[in-house]
Order: C-alpha cells, then sequence, then structure tokens
C-alpha cells in the first residue's frame, strides 16, 4: 500500500511542478504585457507636445486605465495566494468579473456620451453592443457563482474558457491591424488570465461535482 502510495505521488508531482511551473510563467508574461503598456502608453503622453492638448490628454487617460487593470489583476493574484479553500476563492475572482463586465465593459460602452466614445477611438456601434453583451455575461457568469452544484454551471465555465481567450485573440488581431486604439488593449491580459481561470475551475467542478 504504501509503495502504491509513494508511486501515485510520484507520478503526480511532475505534472503539479508543470503546472506551477506554467502558472508562474504565465502570470509573468502578463505583467511584462502590462509594464510594456504602461510604458507605451506614457512615452507616448511624454513626446506629444503639450500644445496638443487632446491627443496628450488621451495618452494620460489610457497610461491610468492600463494602470487600472494591471492593478485588478495584481489583486486577484493576492485573492488567489490567500490560505482558505480554492471555491471560496474562486467565487471572489467571479464577483471581480462581474464587476469588470458591470463597469468598465458594460455600462461605459453603453451609456457613455458619443463625444467620450469618439475621444477614445471607439465611436463604432459595435462598442455599443459589446457594452450590451457584456450586461448580458454578468448573468451569464453569476451561475456557476450562485448554482456551483448545478451540472450546467460546468458548461458556463467551459463558455468562459473559450469566450475570454477569443476575445484576447481578436482585440489581439484588431489592434495590431490597427482597427482598434491602444485603449482596448489593455485588457487583454486579464481575459487571458479569465480564461485560464475559468478552464481550472472547469477541472475542478469536474473533479468535485458529480452529474
Amino acid at each position: 500500500m504504501v509503495a502504491l502510495s509513494l508511486l501515485g505521488w510520484l507520478k503526480c508531482k511532475p505534472r503539479i511542478m508543470r503546472e506551477k511551473k506554467f502558472k508562474k510563467l504565465f502570470y509573468g508574461l502578463l505583467h511584462v504585457n502590462y509594464l510594456a503598456g504602461v510604458l507605451y502608453a506614457l512615452i507616448h503622453f511624454l513626446m506629444v507636445p503639450r500644445r496638443i492638448y487632446i491627443s496628450r490628454r488621451l495618452w494620460a487617460y489610457e497610461t491610468w486605465i492600463v494602470l487600472s487593470f494591471w492593478g485588478i489583476f495584481t489583486s486577484v493574484q493576492f485573492i488567489e495566494q490567500e490560505k482558505g479553500s480554492f471555491l471560496k476563492k474562486a467565487r471572489q475572482i467571479i464577483i471581480t468579473k462581474l464587476i469588470l463586465l458591470v463597469f468598465p465593459w458594460g455600462l461605459f460602452l453603453l451609456l457613455s456620451p458619443k463625444g467620450m466614445m469618439d475621444f477614445f477611438g471607439l465611436s463604432s456601434a459595435y462598442w455599443r453592443i459589446l457594452g450590451g453583451a457584456s450586461l448580458v455575461g454578468v448573468l451569464v457568469y453569476y451561475y456557476p457563482y450562485h448554482f456551483w452544484k448545478q451540472k450546467f454551471a460546468r458548461v458556463v465555465l467551459a463558455f468562459g474558457f473559450f469566450d475570454n481567450l477569443l476575445a484576447a485573440l481578436v482585440i489581439s488581431f484588431l489592434f495590431l491591424t490597427k482597427r482598434v486604439p491602444f485603449v482596448v488593449l489593455g485588457s487583454v491580459p486579464l481575459l487571458l488570465y479569465f480564461s485560464v481561470f475559468f478552464l481550472n475551475l472547469f477541472r475542478y467542478h469536474r473533479k468535485s461535482v458529480k452529474g
């Protein structure tokens, strides 16, 4: 029995070590991404002459927005590192996701005045539609928070993985092809984080909830 237990431990350890190594590397890359984004926006802010007031103000806002998203990402990392049950911490992170869906990804895009949307380069009707879809997403992602033991929660978690990953890839592509402004790119690292988060939560749900 002891030998079998030891054998099982040896088989599991490499996988656990690989996951920890991937997680450390993944989080490190996201922090580097945010640092590069802050420096990119800050350098543009400093390079724009003061007489070009609107452009300079825009880069100042974009620096602040990227810093804000970086702070949110850092806060969910701290939640993960706290002692306590995995599920309790996961629910706290889901709450963070819900808040982001309400604001800024929801109400800001849906209700901001046209002048402000033009200022940020978000004048397309697509962004209004995305704001409405984000508010609907609050109801979707609230399901696994409140109805964790339901089998359908696993479907929502799988959807969360693909939804956030696809959104991150599409936004990155659109930015590289100069179809969306830099300010939108600040959400990509968070979307990638939530994609991996929902994947891990899906795996945990499959192991812990029968049915």
